[in-house]
This record gives C-alpha cells, structure tokens and sequence, in this order.
C-alpha cells in the first residue's frame, strides 16, 4: 500500500511545490492533508489546493484542520472539502485497508478545541507466504 501526506501547504505559500511534487507522484492508495492546508483562514486558497489536489490524484484523500483553518470556520471547509471529495477527520480514528489512521485535536493553552490537528498512522503486517 503506498500513502503520501502532506502537510504546512500553506495555500499560495507553497502551492506551485505541492503541484511539482504531485507531478512527480507516482499512483498512491490513499492521500493524507496533515493540516495547514491553507494560510490564515484563507478559504479560497483551501479551494485551490485542493482543486490541484484532484487533477493529479484520483486515489481517497482524507485530511485533518491545522491550526491555519479556523475552528469557527470549519463548517464552511468542510463544505469545500466534500466538494472535492476529500473526507475531514476530526478526533477520530478510521481504517484504511491495513492502515489505521487516527486524529486528534490538541486544545491551544487557552483550552480552544480544534486548534491543531495531528495524524498517526499503523499499519497491520502480515508476514508469510505471498507478502
């Protein structure tokens, strides 16, 4: 199974490199955004990565919010984001063939939930004939 993340995209920031590099991706299972997908709450700029996104990757794309993407705003990027496709995970934990990927949000020290979005990931492996 191969699974590329990406995160810190930063919308404009690092656009035209996030589209080299997905230029130069060869077919993945499963695509990870680890946040900051965009830069201070900027929602066209989300719009656009992930409209960069969908013209090179066919593959599911699941994402978690950085703390770049508002929490007061997170409704309308979800909007976006099912637009494209692209399923949000939030403080939650979902399975990808032998992938498990979790999310958690981290509270900012003033106790904010969805401050920042971090993602794991395990991977079940089998050993044996054939793998």
């Amino acid at each position: 199974m191969r699974i590329a993340a990406v995160g810190d995209i930063h919308g404009q920031e690092n656009l035209e490199a996030f589209r080299a590099d997905l230029e130069r991706l060869g077919p993945v299972d499963l695509f990870l955004l680890a946040g900051d997908t965009t830069e201070r709450n900027d929602h066209g700029a989300f719009d656009v990565v992930l409209t960069a996104l969908r013209a090179r990757v066919e593959a599911p794309v699941w994402a978690v919010f950085g703390n770049n993407e508002y929490a007061h705003d997170h409704p309308a990027y979800l909007r976006t984001a099912e637009a494209h496709g692209v399923r949000v995970l939030q403080d939650e934990s979902a399975t990808f063939s032998s992938a498990q990927i979790c999310t958690f949000e981290d509270a900012d020290n003033a106790g904010n939930a969805a401050f920042q979005g971090t993602v794991a990931v395990s991977q079940t492996t089998t050993t044996g004939p054939g793998y």
